[in-house]
C-alpha cells in the first residue's frame, strides 16, 4: 500500500513539473488588429525591438531595447529622441518604458492591447 502510495505522489509531482511552462520571450513579431488599429512589436534576438501603434490614420513608433523580467513580464525601453524637435513631431511616443505580461510564449498584453504571435 505504501509502494503505491509513493508512485502516486511521485507521479502527480512529475505531472504538475512537466505542466509549468517557461514563459521567458525569446523573439518573434507580434501584432494586435481590429477595425480602426494595427499595432505591431518586433521583437529582435538581440535584445532590439520596434514598437508600431496605428489607430485609424495616426501613427507611433519607437525602437530600442527590450528584457525579460522574471518569468511573466517583458520590459522595452524606447531609445531616447536624437532631437527635441523629434519630441514635437507627429507619431512621437511620450511613454518610453513600457511593461508587457507575458501570458504565454505567444500571447502578451500591453495595458488593453493583446498582442498575438505570428512570427518565431
Amino acid at each position: 500500500m505504501r509502494k503505491i502510495t509513493f508512485l502516486i505522489l511521485v507521479f502527480t509531482i512529475n505531472s504538475c513539473k512537466s505542466l509549468s511552462t517557461d514563459t521567458k520571450i525569446n523573439y518573434g513579431t507580434f501584432i494586435s488588429k481590429g477595425d480602426d488599429y494595427y499595432h505591431s512589436l518586433l521583437l529582435n534576438s538581440d535584445s532590439t525591438f520596434v514598437i508600431n501603434f496605428k489607430y485609424f490614420e495616426i501613427k507611433a513608433s519607437c525602437f530600442g531595447k527590450w528584457n525579460n523580467i522574471g518569468k511573466d513580464s517583458l520590459i522595452i525601453n524606447c531609445d531616447k529622441p536624437k532631437s527635441f524637435g523629434e519630441t514635437l513631431q507627429s507619431g512621437y511616443i511620450n511613454e518610453r518604458e513600457m511593461y508587457l505580461k507575458i501570458i504565454n510564449k505567444n500571447d502578451l498584453q500591453f495595458k488593453n492591447i493583446h498582442f498575438i504571435r505570428i512570427t518565431n
